[in-house]
């Protein structure tokens, strides 16, 4: 015999367990909460993002942040200032990715090779050029576990999605024994990697701008090649050919447009072949 508090309590159970499954609130499953999928690429991008805590960064001129697609397959041809021939680096070195910056317009580079040692180092990036005490370094991470400083822009493989920096130290009076080499940057850019085919297009030569002058009490037109003296525009520009050549025939001088002649090469002193 089953005792009525017993009984009571059970009864009480199964009518909150019975009116829990047809109460509206309980007829359709909860939606789970969105999960939000971690992006490789971004985890990727990580890789040297703590470069910028050994640099001074809040004093020192940051010269840009670049990210660049490089093809870890190419070779890239490299012209140091101290040699007739060019050398070939690997696409997947600092000075690859630094190459890939330069030929978007972004910056000027040149380079010197230590024929010895085998070493291409950075002899200059735009106004930081190396002196008795100023010289470019390369600041990475080695197997992706500690940061390793040197001045061979191609002793490092640069990882997929690595951040790298070139640091402009100035050691005047640096001190090897309480200083590190990091705490003398006075300018730096950092570069960003991704594996792929080079997405930078290289500038292509263009005509160069027409000089333009205005002759007293004339109408504005191209300027004449140096050496020449200007010559007076005495027929209008909405004069037709006929008209010019009469005023020139009656001792007026007639000029005509003139069109602008060849079309130098872009020129990026000896920091590399384009």
């Amino acid at each position: 015999m089953i005792p009525r508090r017993v009984f009571s309590v059970f009864t009480i159970l199964c009518l909150l367990i019975l009116a829990g499954a047809l109460s509206p609130a309980h007829a359709a499953p909860q939606s789970a909460p969105e999960i939000e999928a971690v992006d490789p690429a971004a985890m990727r991008f990580a890789i040297g993002d703590e470069l910028e805590y050994e640099i001074p960064i809040d004093t020192m001129m940051i010269i840009g942040r670049y990210n660049v697609t490089i093809d870890p397959t190419e070779n890239r041809t490299v012209r140091p200032s101290n040699l007739n021939a060019p050398v070939e680096a690997k696409g997947c070195t600092p000075i690859g990715a630094l190459d890939v910056v330069a030929r978007s317009g972004e910056l000027n580079y040149t380079t010197y090779y230590y024929t010895t040692s085998d070493r291409l180092v950075i002899d200059s990036i735009n106004e930081y050029e190396y002196g008795e005490d100023q010289i470019w370094y390369v600041l990475s991470y080695l197997n992706e576990t500690y940061h390793t400083i040197g001045r061979d822009a191609r002793a490092h493989n640069l990882t997929d999605g690595e951040t790298f920096w070139l640091i402009y130290c100035d050691l005047s009076d640096y001190d090897l024994r309480y200083e590190s080499r990091t705490d003398r940057a006075i300018a730096g850019l950092s570069i960003t990697v991704m594996y792929g085919k080079e997405a930078v297009t290289p500038l292509s030569p263009g005509f160069p701008p027409i000089p333009m002058f205005t002759p007293e009490g004339g109408i504005p037109g191209p300027a004449p090649p140096p050496g020449l003296p200007s010559m007076p525009m005495t027929a209008p520009l909405g004069e037709d050919l006929s008209t010019a050549l009469t005023s020139l025939t009656d001792g007026g001088v007639a000029t005509l447009p003139m069109l602008a002649g060849g079309a130098p090469g872009v020129q990026r002193g000896s920091s590399g072949d384009l």
